[in-house]
């Protein structure tokens, strides 16, 4: 029942191209599951469902612009369950709200679980950017074209940087 209020309230307030990815985030990080290779932890599915009805909760307040709220949220999703997609939620929550150096910690933890996904590569680096660190921001543009050295759009980004 609640799965079904918390999807008719996330079709209301997403437009499709959020949707899109807000599905595509829920699916690769809370039913497919997400490993960092280190470590197995078992969690139980009553915590899982749990992390995911406040992760969509804070969603939906961040898309009424509502970050503070967000925020609590999401840090009541983490405590349950400790997410990349999660984490990435925090830090633009707090960007949002100009709390670059917490953004950027959580941004950085977000990596960490996901050292693969270049999204969270480039918000890191915009996130340095905006708090005008400009060396770090450098330096994250730099692993983003080394990982990938035929992405244009990381060399732009690099370029704009210096």
């Amino acid at each position: 029942m609640k799965a079904m209020f918390l999807y008719s309230l996330y079709k209301l307030v997403t437009p499709i191209y959020y949707r899109i990815f807000l599905v595509s985030m829920l699916i690769g990080c809370f039913i497919l599951g997400c490993s960092t290779g280190e470590k197995t932890v078992k969690v139980s599915p009553q915590n899982r469902d749990a992390s995911l009805e406040h992760y969509l909760n804070g969603i939906a307040f961040e898309q009424k612009g509502s970050y503070a709220n967000a925020i609590l949220e999401l840090q009541d999703a983490l405590r349950l369950y400790e997410d990349h997609a999660i984490y990435f939620a925090l830090a633009r929550n707090y960007s949002n709200l100009n709390k670059l150096a917490l953004a950027i910690q959580y941004q950085r933890n977000a990596i960490r679980l996901a050292p693969e996904n270049r999204v969270y590569r480039e918000a890191l680096a915009e996130m340095y950017l905006r708090a005008l660190d400009f060396e770090n921001a450098a330096k994250v543009s730099q692993e983003i074209i080394q990982s990938d050295s035929s992405y244009e759009q990381g060399w732009y980004n690099f370029a704009r940087i210096l």
